[in-house]
């Protein structure tokens, strides 16, 4: 089943026509998958974060992705490798994203800041809900 996702790679976002099978998934981030709860905007949009479970311990991944926090700033966690956004069924299958959910993931990631070595890498910016 071929499905429409955005895939962050060398720095880049392309929507891609990609089939969902898992086999397929695993070749494009490069390993085992994982997909990581790191953004309340991307959970009540239904908007999953596909990345390879051992990116930062894996030659040859790079820094695609700083996570921070709006609230307290600094880097909260960094994601190596290429990432793919997609979405979820009722069943928890990966499929398509919406238009609409396309641009949730370009408005909530920027590509404007440094994480301290000089490059340039998509920042991820989270709103950290307090209790």
């Amino acid at each position: 089943l071929n499905m429409k996702v955005l895939v962050l790679s060398n720095n880049n976002f392309e929507v891609k026509e990609i089939n969902n099978k898992l086999e397929n998934l695993q070749k494009i981030v490069g390993g085992y998958i994982e997909i990581p709860f790191l953004s309340e905007v991307f959970y009540e949009n239904g908007i999953d974060m596909i990345i390879n479970e051992e990116g930062k311990f894996t030659e040859g991944c790079k820094p695609e992705i700083a996570v921070v926090s709006v609230e307290q700033g600094g880097v909260l966690d960094i994601v190596y490798g290429n990432c793919i956004f997609a979405s979820h069924d009722e069943e928890g299958e990966t499929v398509s994203l919406t238009d609409e959910q396309i641009d949730v993931i370009q408005q909530t990631t920027q590509n404007n800041q440094s994480t301290g070595n000089g490059k340039q890498h998509y920042v991820l910016k989270l709103h950290i809900k307090r209790n």
